[in-house]
């Protein structure tokens, strides 16, 4: 089960049509969802509902257009299926009847009525959505304040709260890894709720009633993409504890629970099949079925195809600037700077005289390199800010922790043109310790060295740019995760607590993030601990105060 997550492509081809080009990709799926009848999984790829034949094979876009599609749900006949839709704009839940092949908005926010989520930025979409089985009411995830419902029949519905409150669920920034799910009859709710370092756990009670009782153990592990089996006897989630995830089978009237290992952490993403024998599973953003009795995967593959706009011309020519290339050397007056093939070519002084596709005349304005910003938090909710960053001139930045799966997805997005935006290169979550909290951007619990080991070698094989180690991993761990990344070609950089600068230096981490010593204190200039380690200066990368 450690394999799952193999290598895939993306290929992109001239189409047919001469203002547009077709990108088709084999990886990317997030948030599946299995009809009733279980012959069509509804995925999210590119931002994008696709439909995909339970086998596997060519996807088909259910949704199009500028926006960003999460967490599709089908209604218990499968003849509608509900989605969250994210513009710039708005926040929406969309439902699409299939008989009509029609869609509407049944309730949206603007992020004008975005809040505060305590550093994790503006916050104003919505998370899991789930039919009921029985009363007609479709509920869904309120980043701001816990699960609602609303009547998807009705013209204009207001949303009724089912949970006020209720634990993490009412924490903004944290949806993409909250969850609920009702038992067959409809009478009970699964649901998972943190504890007070965001570990979390399931409670399950009455629809009706907020006296839930625990059934999972207070231990150190994250629960989550929580579903209840079709006979009603068993909860069916994934659980991830010192890196490492499993796939449990939790019965409910009190039996052993049954955890089949998948590997270490890789952004796993988990469905029903209808019979309840087998679990469909993203694992590396690629499609599994899952046996829940041996464990044993099958792969499903998928294509998903999109027409897209053409690319801009990669040869271009800029004249008549003022040139600071970066390099130190004085602003160059009345620069040509020639583009073929994306790259810069040549760099002169006077106008051009030769042949090119475009040529820009800059009119005496500043012309300089793309900024690099050196320290971000990527997710969805922020797709559409990012689009407004090249802008100001920001054309690449760098994600110091992050939700791996969602990362990914919008690097992909980005780089094939379904999205603007900043060229990304991230470090995916970062890695913690023991003492750590279970943070939406962070695996915590990490205190073995080769379980430290097998989550770097995981990250580096989903294509992370960096590994990052965060506060409370401790200095065998640390110095693990530093030698793997370097096996594997990539930096490590820290932001440290547990383990002390000059302990980390001498195991050759690469860089330092946040200004502070291990014990809170800020650096100055004239402390000479951190770089005493190596005889030398340290090399700052993408450090912030």
């Amino acid at each position: 089960m450690a394999a799952l997550a193999g290598a895939a492509g993306v290929a992109c081809e001239p189409a047919s049509a001469a203002h547009e080009r077709l990108v088709t990709v084999e990886r990317g799926a997030y948030h599946p969802a299995i009809s009733p009848d279980g012959s069509t999984i509804a995925v999210g790829v590119l931002g994008k509902i696709w439909l995909l034949p339970i086998e596997g094979g060519e996807a088909r876009p259910l949704t199009s257009g500028h926006g960003w599609d999460h967490h599709p749900a089908w209604s218990p006949d499968g003849t509608r299926l509900a989605w969250v839709h994210d513009t710039p704009a708005a926040s929406e839940i969309v439902l699409h009847t299939f008989a009509s092949g029609t869609s509407r908005t049944l309730y949206g926010r603007s992020p004008a009525e975005a809040v505060g989520s305590g550093g994790w930025g503006p916050v104003y979409s919505f998370g899991q959505l789930a039919f009921h089985p029985s009363n007609g009411r479709l509920y869904f995830i309120d980043f701001r304040s816990g699960i609602w419902s609303i009547v998807p029949t009705a013209s204009r519905s207001i949303p009724a709260q089912l949970l006020p409150g209720s634990g993490r669920l009412g924490r903004p920034g944290v949806t993409e890894l909250s969850s609920f799910a009702f038992s067959p009859d409809g009478q009970r709710i699964a649901v998972e709720r943190d504890t007070t370092d965001l570990w979390t756990q399931l409670h399950v009670g009455p629809l009706d009633s907020l006296g839930h009782t625990e059934v999972t153990t207070s231990d150190r592990v994250r629960r989550g993409a929580v579903h209840w089996a079709p006979d009603g006897g068993s909860l069916v989630y994934l659980e991830l504890e010192r890196g490492r995830e499993a796939l449990a089978v939790h019965p409910l009237d009190g039996g052993a629970v049954r955890r089949l290992p998948l590997g270490a952490f890789n952004g796993r993403a988990l469905a029903l099949y209808p019979e309840g024998n087998r679990a469909l599973l993203v694992s590396g953003r690629q499609l599994f079925a899952v046996d829940l009795t041996t464990g044993s995967p099958d792969s499903i593959a998928f294509r998903a195809t999109l027409s897209l706009p053409p690319r801009a011309e990669p040869d271009l020519v800029i004249t008549n600037a003022r040139l600071f290339d970066g390099t130190g050397a004085e602003v160059v007056e009345g620069a040509t700077v020639e583009v073929r093939d994306g790259k810069i070519f040549a760099v002169t002084t006077g106008p051009f005289a030769g042949d090119a596709p475009r040529v820009i005349d800059a009119g005496g304005r500043f012309l300089m390199p793309g900024l690099v910003e050196g320290h971000n938090h990527v997710s969805s909710p922020l797709a559409f800010v990012l689009g407004r960053v090249p802008a100001l001139g920001v054309t690449s930045l760098f994600d110091a922790g992050s939700y791996l799966r969602e990362t990914m997805n919008l690097r992909d997005a980005i780089e094939q043109g379904v999205l603007e935006g900043p060229r990304i290169y991230t470090a995916g979550p970062t890695i913690d310790g023991p003492a750590g909290r279970a943070r939406p951007l962070t695996v915590a619990g990490v205190a073995d060295a080769e379980d430290a080991r097998a989550l770097v070698r995981e990250l580096a094989r989903q294509g992370v740019d960096a590994v990052k180690i965060y506060a409370f991993l401790e200095p065998e761990a640390t110095a693990a995760v530093i030698a793997e990344a370097h096996a594997q070609g990539l930096p490590a950089i820290g932001d440290l607590v547990s383990t002390p600068w000059p302990v980390a230096l001498e195991a050759g981490i690469d860089g330092f993030v946040h200004l502070m010593d291990h014990k809170w204190r800020f650096v100055s200039r004239e402390q000479p601990a951190a770089g005493a380690a190596r005889g030398s200066d340290c090399v700052w990368h993408g450090v912030s105060g």
